[in-house]
């Protein structure tokens, strides 16, 4: 009980962190609102709620290191492309010209091979494919709390069960 007692503790702390950040009171509803939504789930349907509603970045600090991380990975290629075409040309004159053109094209076409075979099949699996599984639930979840709330709001006493 414990356990559970510091996590809820942390996250509330997490939470509180961000919803003081946010500036509008519509933005603030709106991400009070997805919070209730995402721990209605539980186990990884909550891990795909949260990407599905949040998105993987939700705060411009994260937004910021994503473009520095993507300027070095693209320097990173580059340089990398720079080694392979040395390598290549050094390793052309000890292992024959034929051998080294076809190390070159064996790496160029697995360049080729992940950015049109790979690369979107890793969107369709995390996008198309993850959000389905959640979506049923989460569309049922929402219309429960669309007919809902009118009782809510017309509603002059008790607690809300």
């Amino acid at each position: 009980i414990m356990k559970k007692l510091v996590y809820s503790r942390n996250e509330m702390k997490r939470m509180t962190r961000k919803f003081e950040k946010l500036t509008s009171i519509e933005v603030k509803e709106e991400f009070l609102m997805k919070s209730f939504l995402v721990e209605c789930f539980t186990g990884n349907s909550r891990t795909m709620a949260h990407k599905f509603l949040f998105g993987y970045s939700d705060s411009a600090v994260e937004i910021s290191y994503s473009i520095q991380w993507g300027v070095m990975c693209f320097v990173l290629l580059i340089i990398w492309f720079i080694v392979m075409a040395f390598i290549v040309v050094e390793f052309g004159y000890t292992i024959g010209s034929k051998s080294s053109l076809l190390w070159l094209v064996s790496g160029l076409v697995c360049i080729v091979e992940d950015n049109i075979l790979i690369q979107p099949l890793k969107i369709f699996i995390k996008w198309v494919l993850a959000s389905s599984y959640i979506h049923s639930e989460l569309n049922y979840l929402v219309k429960m709390l669309c007919a809902r709330t009118k009782l809510i709001f017309i509603r002059t006493g008790g607690v809300l069960h």
